[in-house]
């Protein structure tokens, strides 16, 4: 049997409100009428309306809306400093270049074995990492993307998603490690 408040008659109208943050503890959800008092479910305790903790919507409106003109009034000079500057305009249409098309250089094989030959630093270079590297010497060809920084052999299954556009091809893992420090493929670990 619900509880009434002193005086509450039954033929009262028995429709329940359900306030947010009105709980004057926990300040949680409180549900019920003038006519029921109202039972907060987080405390289990039963408030009259002038127990609860109620914000009028409008006065909160006009609480926030003085603390802006304040913090405006305050501020002026420092808005005006920081929004007032009137930028130059752009003299004409800036091209954005990406930073992967800057990085990337198309190697000529005809060129570059040109220049190993030409400098001898190269050969030195070059003798000596196929000294170190007994998988170098494989026939096989590798074959990377112009934007990924993953080396894999020929026969690799994820080279079917390599454009040929975006595909550089080398003849060997030293030709490939001088272009540029590549991961290996799982394909390659095999190896």
């Amino acid at each position: 049997m619900a509880r009434y408040r002193d005086g509450a008659e039954k033929s009262v109208d028995t429709t329940i409100e359900t306030i947010d943050k009105a709980c004057p503890i926990c300040k949680g959800i409180v549900k019920g009428n003038d006519a029921y008092l109202f039972y907060c479910k987080r405390c289990n305790i039963l408030f009259k309306r002038e127990e609860l903790f109620l914000e009028n919507p409008e006065r909160l409106r006009d609480i926030v809306e003085k603390k802006i003109i304040e913090k405006y009034e305050r501020d002026k000079d420092k808005l005006k400093i920081a929004y007032g500057q009137i930028k130059p305009k752009n003299s004409g249409h800036v091209k954005i270049k990406n930073k992967r098309e800057n990085n990337v250089k198309v190697i000529n094989r005809k060129n570059f074995h040109n220049t190993e030959k030409n400098s001898n630093s190269g050969k030195h270079l070059f003798a000596h990492m196929s000294k170190h590297l007994s998988t170098d010497l494989s026939t096989d060809t590798y074959v990377a993307s112009k934007s990924s920084n993953t080396l894999h052999v020929a026969s690799c299954p994820f080279v079917k998603n390599i454009k040929k556009s975006n595909m550089i091809q080398f003849h060997s893992l030293v030709e490939a490690r001088m272009y540029k420090t590549y991961k290996h493929c799982k394909c390659m670990q095999t190896l």
